[in-house]
């Protein structure tokens, strides 16, 4: 009734995709501009693109490959990309994701070659308690990554809104929104963009 149209789009997880976060294709969401702009179900004026967690990340780094993409909404993701592995801690030697069959520029998991030191750190560290050793990762184990890795949201062709928690964690994208807007600013993205930090609201929002 207010003149959208919504299309669901899954990624991974679902048969016949990949049930291993390796190498999860962003040619699913090319595929589906194609889709919607060929206007075979109804003419489509603008494209926009949203997801949670891991979706959020896998919804910039889409917008960033594909200029269809106008208007991006990303609630509780992050901004640079990381080695796949298999059920989370298994590494591949492959990236996260993949674009016409080639790796995206990802991080090493160098800590999960030595998964029993990573996990004392983590018990260790005050900072985070028993849910967020997903924070502890993204945090801790890529102090040194390159500029390669990271989402180059300032290649998006639209606008772009942001949302998250004050304290995520499975997702440290409280910290990683913040700086994907001081790219933004630093770039002088001419699009709108903004990021709404949530007090109270959890990574699901």
């Amino acid at each position: 009734d207010e003149g959208f149209h919504v299309l669901a789009l899954g990624y991974y997880l679902w048969k016949p995709l990949s049930a291993q976060t390796v190498q999860i294709p962003l040619d699913y969401a090319e595929r589906a501009v194609t889709f919607l702009k060929s206007g075979q179900v109804v003419p489509i004026k603008r494209i926009g693109m949203t997801g949670l967690s891991l979706g959020a990340a896998y919804t910039l780094l889409c917008a960033s490959y594909l200029p269809e993409i106008s208007c991006v909404v990303a609630v509780s993701g992050f901004d640079f990309v990381v080695e796949g592995c298999k059920h989370f801690f298994i590494r591949q030697n492959k990236s996260y994701f993949s674009f016409h069959g080639e790796d995206v520029p990802y991080e090493p998991a160098e800590a999960l070659s030595r998964l029993g030191k990573t996990l004392l750190a983590w018990k260790r560290d005050s900072r985070y308690g028993s849910r967020a050793m997903n924070r502890f990762y993204y945090n801790e184990c890529f102090p040194n990554r390159s500029d390669a890795s990271r989402i180059k949201v300032e290649r998006i062709k639209g606008d772009v809104l942001m949302l998250a928690p004050a304290y995520d964690d499975p997702w440290p994208s409280d910290l990683a929104y913040p700086r994907i807007m001081r790219i933004l600013e630093e770039k002088k993205f001419p699009y709108r963009h903004e990021c709404v930090i949530y007090e109270r609201a959890s990574h699901l929002l």
